[in-house]
């Protein structure tokens, strides 16, 4: 089972938190969350944090995805994304990811794209949606 819990030392004006494995009625191990706020999805062998990464002034959002492993909690592999993603949906051998880049003028529709990505953290095929 894996839970999110706040941290130890977290607070109302610094909230931390981090996902917790809990196996044969007790922790197996833990790992902080970049943002109380981070979303994760499990995967096969493998939970995966939706990491926002835009850069400060940046124009265009981008998304690091860090897949950890669900037995031990050691970091598998992290992949950069250009855009935001929406949504994560495993299929077997990988996850399927919903990518949203804004549009850059006014008026202008986002960029919509599928991506699968495969267990270990390579894009596979991208298709516009």
């Amino acid at each position: 089972m894996i839970i999110t819990r706040a941290a130890a030392g977290s607070t109302a004006a610094a909230p931390v938190a981090e996902l917790v494995a809990i196996r044969n009625g007790a922790v197996a191990w833990t790992s902080t969350l970049p943002s109380p706020r981070t979303d994760f999805e499990l995967s096969d062998s493998q939970i995966i944090e939706v990491i926002d990464s835009t850069a400060t002034g940046a124009t265009t959002p981008s998304t690091t995805l860090k897949a950890l492993s669900v037995s031990t909690g050691a970091q598998a592999w992290t992949l950069n994304v250009t855009g935001r993603v929406n949504d994560l949906t495993p299929f077997n051998g990988g996850t399927y990811a919903v990518v949203v880049i804004p549009a850059s003028t006014s008026g202008a529709s986002p960029t919509r794209s599928l991506v699968a990505i495969s267990g270990s953290g390579t894009i596979l095929w991208s298709i516009a949606i």
